[in-house]
């Protein structure tokens, strides 16, 4: 299978180098100045190469434009989240999908995350009450076209759907700009199916990073660390007390996972754990 990254930035080129390192897949590196890039842009690229599905990871501001190219021609595409910068560019994706057999997915990678895998498979059947998320750190180099709640927080409203297989039904929130005119701080309440209440937080104002998710359920309390790799169970005990279990979390690379399921998508049409491009424009909704 022969696949196409378009933008080689950090995230771009650590798509590049995992299809690189997969059996049966030849990978092309699409950006204008990147040296490891087989082509400039995305016309030569179609001018020389006939590609069986595609990685987005450029700018958010350029996610619409480029997804189009590929939708015109039906080829598949995984859009690196946040899938666009609003919610209305959207629209043009979804007219030419309706005429463009086309397989779109956004790249929500915390759902193939260890730590999240775990928490999913013990949180199955079991009633949710309240989960919170933190995620938090010091202020990125990296970014320039978005928001904090675009950059962080749309994982966290994604992964709050992912674990509790519910539809958010309200949402409000709260945000501060410290420094520049993006917001670097926010807050969320949410509240899921009528019966689950959830709160994130995300900024870049700390001093150190945090990653955490903690999930109360009708019978347990969980502890999810996603930079320790630790997921813990806290359970009530018949003499008033409690214990703490330690479940395992598999050593795996969530990012080669993905892009392994992606390609299962593409041949043989199994979603996995992917985000539809409607996850992604439900997630992208919640934080505008």
């Amino acid at each position: 299978m022969k696949a196409a990254v378009v933008g080689l930035g950090s995230m771009g080129l650590n798509h590049f180098k995992i299809l690189q390192s997969i059996k049966d897949v030849q990978a092309y590196g699409v950006d204008p100045i990147s040296r490891l890039a087989e082509f400039k842009d995305i016309d030569e690229l179609f001018n020389n190469v006939k590609i069986d599905f595609a990685v987005i990871a450029t700018p958010t501001t350029t996610h619409s434009d480029i997804a189009l190219k590929f939708v015109e021609k039906s080829i598949p595409i995984l859009i690196e989240k946040p899938v666009f910068k609003s919610s209305k560019e959207a629209n043009l994706i979804k007219n030419r999908l309706a005429k463009n057999d086309c397989k779109v997915v956004v790249g929500h990678i915390e759902r193939f995350n260890p730590v999240c895998q775990t928490l999913a498979m013990e949180l199955k059947n079991k009633r949710i009450l309240n989960c919170n998320t933190v995620r938090i750190s010091p202020y990125p180099k990296r970014i320039s076209d978005v928001g904090v709640k675009l950059d962080l927080a749309i994982h966290d409203i994604d992964l709050i759907k992912f674990l509790t297989k519910e539809k958010i039904i309200t949402c409000f929130s709260s945000s501060s700009s410290t420094n520049g005119t993006r917001e670097d701080t926010s807050s969320f309440f949410i509240d899921i199916g009528g019966k689950t209440t959830c709160n994130v937080l995300v900024s870049w104002m700390s001093p150190f990073r945090k990653r955490t998710i903690e999930v109360l359920t009708a019978d347990s309390y969980y502890k999810a660390d996603l930079l320790n790799k630790t997921v813990s169970k806290i359970s009530s005990t018949k003499t008033g007390d409690h214990k703490t279990k330690q479940l395992k979390v598999r050593d795996e690379n969530a990012l080669e996972k993905q892009l392994k399921q992606f390609i299962k998508y593409v041949t043989i049409g199994e979603l996995g754990d992917l985000a539809t491009l409607q996850d992604g424009l439900e997630a992208l909704k919640i934080v505008e």
